[in-house]
């Protein structure tokens, strides 16, 4: 549950769907374990934490749609994506640089440096 909080929802409430996800992903890994492949463990780790914030970005949603109700409709639009995936905004400084601005010394890997956005 910890897992959970820490993927970004205050409060922890699964479904019955919900649990029996995680009962088979456990299950699945009991099943199929065996000491001679350890990495399985750390497949089932990111397995876990996948599917913790999935229930969380679900809850953060709900969240979302509740506080659209409650205020300027305008203010929230939802997108689909054609693929699931992980969005992490990065900054790297060439935002506002023009293609004149740019060289080949601007993609050098050792002279690229890139900043997670809100850090």
């Amino acid at each position: 549950m910890d897992l959970l909080k820490s993927e970004g929802s205050d409060t922890v409430t699964l479904s019955a769907q919900d649990m029996g996800e995680l009962r088979t992903q456990i299950m699945n890994f009991c099943s199929d374990f065996r000491d001679t492949d350890f990495s399985k463990v750390y497949d089932f780790k990111t397995g876990l934490q996948g599917t913790a914030q999935k229930f969380a970005n679900t809850s953060i949603l709900s969240n979302i749609e509740a506080l659209s109700k409650n205020a300027d409709a305008s203010a929230i639009h939802y997108y689909d994506a054609t693929e699931t995936g992980t969005v992490v905004y990065y900054t790297d400084g060439y935002e506002t640089k023009r293609p004149e601005q740019l060289d080949r010394e601007s993609f050098e890997d050792n002279q690229y440096k890139k900043k997670t956005a809100g850090k």
